[in-house]
């Protein structure tokens, strides 16, 4: 079967696009850790595919899928097996529309085969590269042990206490709000916060995502944790202060999602590559929107650093089958895609260039960029080395602009800092990092706190800051966050960039205070 598979997704490459210099191909080869066996037969098999569509004729055209599901028998969360149509002929974005393959000739299918045996089989004469099945290494697939990397983004894990954000006394005037916005407003509303729901205020939303239920690797909806306790996002699913949380939302004309989220690179790798597993979860999304009634489906799957080319390809898939059978039964029903900010740039897990053909929105994670266990900086600085503009100039080159949501932080880190940087104008830079995990503040404590000190203002990033002496522990600390001021600048950016919308990390964090909805609706009313 695994044999199979790697056929499979060698075939399907070479055919994506069958010129690709020879060392792509290679370089392919090697990553996924295929013998010169299954890539003679990928070869042999996608030059059968170049021969047939020769002899079909000037006008026909071949269509190119990412890695086609297989009609693999449906054993789904729902009740009933067919609520999925056969999703093995959908069209992928871009690739539809890559250049036909017209008239081989049986001279050119013939040489191309010739060379590309005789290249692939020289190249491997250094054969330390090649997989040699032992008793200690004999599970060849495609699912990869990544290397540990530090994550992109903590705050999506980092739990609040949301009876403490809502302990913190108001340091604004309470306001009424009016006016109709103009962008997509986008909140996540994760389980911690559930505690605090009847105190926190929808207004100043368009849109807010319950965050969030875990998929594991077979495309099941998690239920119970490993230590067999129940699943907290499934707590919050079956609690019925969400349906009032709903019910609340939908009486303000305020779209609810569900949050499906994967943050084990193992889990993302073997759902997004494995066809009976995206039928699966596709089919529990759909029941799980009609169960509720709710708006659509937000995808948060964050995968650790560089992913390999067949895990890709397998997410674009998952997301394009996500997205057409959705929009199949649910025409009205939506599909948002988190992403991390640098995923522009360079494609690590997301091709946000084919994923933005079946999406609604594309929400931008432009918060973590200096992390709990680095050293103190900016969490979403607009400018500098690391800003948000620089890396959002490469998704507006990709991406038409009205697919994306730019998504900024509502809370603060707390780093712990060497005491002789401490009211060091470069302290933000140089500080050495004391081996303690920063703590995350919410904006309500922030608020609360930040009156006893020097608000700081760092030009390089446009983003405050305060330090303060911990005089019990005698240790100095360093707080970045964001502010009306620093928030500001990031909408009237989102303004005249013409993106969809902002989203926001998280709702409630703000506590009792009301400045923060009342800046997003004195930015995107008029």
């Amino acid at each position: 079967m695994k044999r199979e598979l790697l056929i499979h997704i060698l075939q399907e490459y070479i055919l994506h696009k069958p010129d690709r210099p020879f060392e792509k191909l290679q370089d392919f080869v090697d990553e996924i850790e295929a013998t010169p066996e299954e890539v003679k037969e990928a070869i042999l098999r996608a030059t059968d595919v170049l021969a047939k569509a020769g002899r079909a004729g000037p006008n026909l055209q071949i269509k190119k899928t990412v890695f086609p599901l297989e009609n693999a028998k449906l054993n789904f969360f729902s009740s009933t097996a067919n609520q999925i149509r056969d999703i093995s002929n959908i069209e992928f974005g871009k690739f539809a529309n890559l250049p036909s393959l017209v008239r081989f000739s049986p001279f050119f299918v013939g040489s191309f085969v010739i060379i590309m045996i005789i290249f692939i089989n020289l190249s491997r004469l250094d054969t330390t590269k090649l997989y040699s099945p032992t008793p200690e290494n004999n599970k060849q697939s495609i699912i990869y042990n990544s290397l540990l990397e530090p994550k992109a983004v903590f705050a999506s894990e980092e739990k609040i206490d949301a009876k403490r954000v809502f302990s913190f006394p108001t340091s604004s005037i309470s306001l009424k709000f009016s006016g109709e916005l103009k962008n997509e407003v986008f909140g996540f509303f994760p389980y911690w916060m559930l505690d605090a729901q009847d105190q926190i205020t929808l207004d100043g939303y368009t849109s807010i995502s319950l965050f969030g239920l875990n998929a594991d690797s077979n495309g099941n909806i998690v239920t119970q944790t490993s230590n067999s306790e129940q699943d907290p996002g499934w707590a919050m699913w079956i609690d019925n202060r969400t349906d009032e949380l709903i019910a609340r939302a939908k009486r303000k004309r305020i779209k609810v999602f569900i949050t499906i989220k994967s943050f084990n690179n193992d889990d993302i790798e073997r759902l997004v590559t494995s066809d009976d597993s995206q039928k699966r979860l596709i089919a529990n999304i759909l029941q799980l929107i009609n169960m509720k009634s709710l708006n659509g489906v937000n995808l948060d799957f964050e995968y650790v650093g560089k992913a390999p080319q067949p895990v890709v390809y397998g997410m674009t898939r998952l997301v394009a089958n996500l997205n057409s059978e959705l929009k199949r039964q649910m025409p009205n029903a939506q599909l948002t895609v988190d992403t991390y900010i640098k995923s522009a740039a360079e494609v690590d897990f997301f091709d946000v260039q084919v994923l933005q053909d079946n999406v609604d929105a594309l929400i931008i994670m432009g918060y973590d960029i200096h992390t709990p266990l680095g050293a103190p900086g900016p969490i979403a600085p607009l400018e500098g080395g690391d800003g948000i503009m620089g890396y959002m100039q490469s998704y507006i080159e990709r991406v038409t602009p009205d697919k994306l949501i730019l998504a900024v932080p509502q809370y603060g880190y707390d780093w712990i800092i060497d005491p002789d940087k401490q009211n060091s104008s470069d302290s933000s830079e140089t500080v050495e990092e004391s081996g303690e995990k920063a703590a995350i503040l919410s904006y309500a404590e922030i608020a609360a706190e930040s009156s006893k000190y020097k608000i700081l203002w760092d030009d390089a990033s446009q983003t405050p800051y305060y330090q303060y002496m911990d005089r019990e522990n005698q240790k100095a600390h360093e707080v970045h966050f964001e502010n009306t001021r620093s928030l500001g600048l990031k909408y009237d950016y989102i303004k005249n960039k013409k993106l969809k919308g902002v989203g926001v990390w998280a709702i409630g964090y703000d506590g009792l205070n009301q400045e923060m909805q009342q800046l997003i609706l004195e930015k995107f009313t008029n």
